[in-house]
């Protein structure tokens, strides 16, 4: 429309190569190289891990039970710093579920991974885009809660966001500034 020359630039190669890990216990398995080979090996391994830290058979209800999300939010606590400590942050979390996404998220209350530097840069990019929305709305409780999330490095991505509110979060995230995205499908990466 524009009468400009396009150019389509092609590659076959992934520019970050997808690799599938499993995490028990504190540790990574692979399970998938990023040749899309199935790795036999590396679940035998996580299998086997599990197959050691089996409770017995009593106790193993009593553990699922008080598990539920406390366990659930310090185990993700524990992904977080050892993925910190492998340097493979950042990172995406995918879930179908918007609640599941929120709840993972939100339960991150004492989670803290950005320094001073980029808590600035966080604030003034998201004061800079919510100016144009009205007074009223910046005050809209889905933007507060999101602005103190994105300070910690923690983002929120699902179709249940203004569409602003998710243009932050990407813009964010693709500078790095977002560490632990959680997301559903929505959040499209090329």
């Amino acid at each position: 429309t524009k009468k400009k020359n396009i150019f389509v630039i092609s590659t076959f190669k992934r520019p970050v190569p997808l690799e599938h890990y499993l995490y028990y216990s504190n540790q990574m398995y692979k399970i998938v190289d990023s040749n899309s080979q199935y790795l036999i090996a590396g679940y035998r391994k996580a299998l086997n891990a599990s197959k050691l830290k089996q409770p017995t058979s009593q106790s193993a209800q009593m553990y699922k039970n008080a598990k539920n999300t406390k366990g659930s939010r310090s185990e993700w606590i524990k992904l977080i710093k050892h993925l910190q400590s492998k340097n493979a942050i950042p990172v995406v979390v995918f879930d179908f579920s918007k609640k599941k996404v929120e709840a993972n998220a939100y339960g991150l209350t004492s989670t803290d991974l950005t320094t001073t530097s980029e808590k600035h840069q966080i604030h003034m990019f998201v004061e800079l885009c919510i100016k144009r929305l009205k007074g009223s709305d910046r005050r809209l409780p889905q933007v507060l809660r999101i602005k103190e999330l994105l300070k910690r490095g923690v983002g929120v991505h699902h179709s249940g966001l203004l569409p602003m509110v998710k243009e932050i979060v990407e813009m964010l995230f693709s500078r790095g500034l977002v560490k632990v995205l959680f997301a559903t499908e929505t959040f499209a990466m090329g």
